[in-house]
């Protein structure tokens, strides 16, 4: 038998048959060593591409899931609630020129205020006592020095004063937060 070449028949030669020989197989190239450095490199490369694809996925093409969808026992589609109705608010006529306390020039405040109603039947009592209910905000207003309703603590501060007034003048329900639409405070010249 020849090197490099396999024997396919168990028999014996002295049964009279023949071997079959493969013919040999060529030898593998042998591959280029990478050095550390070029492995350092790929797998940066291939790290830089990942996160470059997550990143353009993230700003380019993400949305969140909607919300799954609940059905009745009956297969009907039940509805989808909303947790801020619109109908719940009540604009107020925009209070012009009040006069705030403090030193120096007369500092004047105009403010446009939204009323969130806990329900919509306050809605028609809100509409006929409009002008009382702007006989209660003024006062609350007038009183508020200049230097607190400048940051976002004192406008929180005089929302929660306003809220309690209010409700203290409402006999069919009550009010559940205040939002200011235009605060603006400038001095008159």
């Amino acid at each position: 038998m020849v090197d490099g070449e396999i024997d396919l028949d168990d028999e014996a030669p002295e049964s009279g048959k023949k071997k079959r020989k493969l013919p040999k197989l060529p030898k593998m190239p042998k591959l280029p060593k990478l050095s550390v450095k070029w492995i350092a490199i790929i797998l940066g490369a291939i790290t830089a591409l990942l996160i470059l694809a997550g990143a353009a996925w993230y700003f380019l093409g993400y949305e969140e899931a909607p919300p799954e969808e609940e059905f009745t026992e009956e297969g009907e589609l039940l509805p989808v609630e909303i947790p801020y109705d619109f109908e719940e608010i009540y604009a107020m006529e925009p209070f012009r020129d009040i006069s705030l306390k403090g030193p120096g020039k007369v500092k004047l405040l105009n403010v446009t205020m939204e009323l969130e109603m806990e329900d919509t039947t306050l809605r028609d009592e809100l509409s006929l006592s409009a002008p009382s209910l702007r006989e209660v905000i003024i006062p609350v207003l007038k009183a508020r020095p200049i230097n607190e309703i400048r940051g976002a603590d004192g406008k929180i501060l005089l929302k929660n004063r306003l809220i309690k007034k209010i409700n203290k003048s409402l006999t069919t329900g009550r009010i559940r937060n205040i939002y200011f639409t235009e605060f603006v405070v400038y001095f008159e010249q």
